[in-house]
Order: structure tokens, then C-alpha cells, then sequence
């Protein structure tokens, strides 16, 4: 076994221990668990198994009951090991959202040794941390020397230059200058303009329905910020769709 600098995301689907116990009753929460399920199986699956299969070549995905950790090289021959982590991310978040799943997440640059289902180094930690002590909200934050590490090694096609425009062009940073994922902004991923309209009208009424239960104040205050961001994303899109709430 040995460490190599790998970028690594830690991913936590929120709610997923409340959404098993009350799975005994409620068949639409069985369904929930069961897409959920399907959706990290196919993800550790099409990366070992799939026509695509990247093992040795690209990435490493490791599932544990409700967390998925995804990390690639910094010596990825193609380059652009940051941009490759944050667009699988993209494709995970949106997706589960469809669902109505929320996840939380860390991204971190370190050392690291990731083979399959074995994970472990001081980059694994450091994620985990992020995930668990920074991000609080449905987000995915990324460390910013992991940031600045992502900007020193673009893809072969990518100049230092167009490397750091398609990178901040995923990413936002609040008010205490904490960067995260900016996966609903990503319209160029959808097949067109309907189907990400589409896409946004389908999540707003998820939110609604957690913006209306009664919630610790802990709990309703993440889905208060992401109902913020949907409405900040909304309002950059510049869609005519209604905002949740003035």
C-alpha cells in the first residue's frame, strides 16, 4: 500500500437513516431508499464494470451504506483531475435531486491510498471533516488549497487560463468566503433549455414540501439555504420560472 496525491470527494445523502426508519410503513419512502440504492450501486458498478470502466485508469468509487467517496490522480494523464471530481459530483447531486435526495460533501486534495472499497490518508480525513463540520448545508464544499492544487494541473486541452475559468465556473463562495458546488447553475449538462427548465420546476416543489414540515430548527435551516440557492440560481439563469419565496 502506498499514498499518492489523489483529489478526493466525500459524499453524505442526507436524511437517509430517518428515510430507513420509516420505510416499515410508508411505501414511498421504500421506493426512495430503493432509487437510492440502484443509483450507488450503478455508480460503483459502471466505474469498475461498465463499456466505460475507468479502474486503474481514472477514478476510484468506494460505497459505505450512505456515503460514496470518489477520487482521482493529481497525475491523471488527461489532466484536470479537480474538474473531472466536480463534474461526477454535478451529475450526482442533480441527479439524486430528481429523486428528492440531498447530499453533503467535502472535496480535498492530499495524500491518499484508494483501491476499490479500501480508502484511507489524511486526504480521506480531511474530506470527511469538510463534510461533516463545514458544509452543514445541502452543499459540497471544496478546500480551497485543493482549489488552488485543481488550478496548477489542467487537462491536456486546457491552458492554465481556460483551466481556472471552467473550474470557477462550477464553483460559488458565500459570505464567509467558503467555496462549493455550483451544480443547479450547470445548464450546458442538460440534453437543452426545456429539459433544464424542467429540471428546476420538478425540485422546486421537493423543496417546498421541506421548507412546509415541521422540522427541528437545525434540519429547516438547511432547507432554507437551499432554498436560497435554488432562488439565487434562478434569478443568475435569468428563467422564467417563480422563485419559492420573495
Amino acid at each position: 500500500m502506498v499514498y499518492e496525491e489523489r483529489f478526493i470527494a466525500f459524499l453524505n445523502i442526507l436524511g437517509f437513516k430517518n428515510m430507513i426508519e420509516s420505510t416499515k410503513d410508508n411505501i414511498e419512502y421504500q421506493e426512495k431508499i430503493k432509487n437510492i440504492l440502484n443509483y450507488i450501486a450503478g455508480i460503483r458498478d459502471d466505474n469498475y464494470y461498465g463499456s466505460l470502466a475507468e479502474y486503474g485508469v481514472f477514478k476510484e468509487v468506494s460505497v459505505f451504506s450512505d456515503s460514496i467517496v470518489i477520487s482521482y490522480s493529481s497525475s491523471l494523464d488527461i489532466g484536470g483531475a479537480l474538474f473531472h471530481v466536480l463534474m461526477d459530483l454535478v451529475y450526482i447531486c442533480n441527479d439524486l435531486l430528481i429523486h428528492g435526495i440531498y447530499v453533503r460533501g467535502g472535496v480535498s486534495c492530499g495524500q491518499m491510498y484508494h483501491d476499490k472499497n479500501v480508502c484511507l490518508g489524511p486526504a480521506m480525513v480531511k474530506s470527511y471533516e469538510i463534510e461533516n463540520k463545514t458544509a452543514v448545508y445541502p452543499r459540497i464544499v471544496i478546500d480551497p488549497p485543493a482549489f488552488r492544487r485543481g488550478l496548477d494541473l489542467p487537462g491536456k486541452a486546457s491552458t492554465l487560463e481556460q483551466e481556472a475559468k471552467h473550474l470557477k465556473a462550477l464553483i460559488c463562495c458565500d459570505k464567509n468566503g467558503i467555496y462549493y458546488l455550483d451544480f443547479l447553475s450547470q445548464h450546458q449538462e442538460f440534453n437543452d433549455s426545456l429539459d433544464y427548465n424542467y429540471f428546476l420546476e420538478s425540485i422546486k416543489s421537493n423543496i417546498i414540501s421541506h421548507l412546509n414540515a415541521r422540522y427541528h430548527r437545525d434540519i429547516a435551516q438547511k432547507y432554507f439555504w437551499f432554498a436560497n440557492y435554488y432562488n439565487e440560481t434562478i434569478k443568475k439563469s435569468m428563467k422564467n420560472i417563480r422563485l419559492i419565496y420573495s
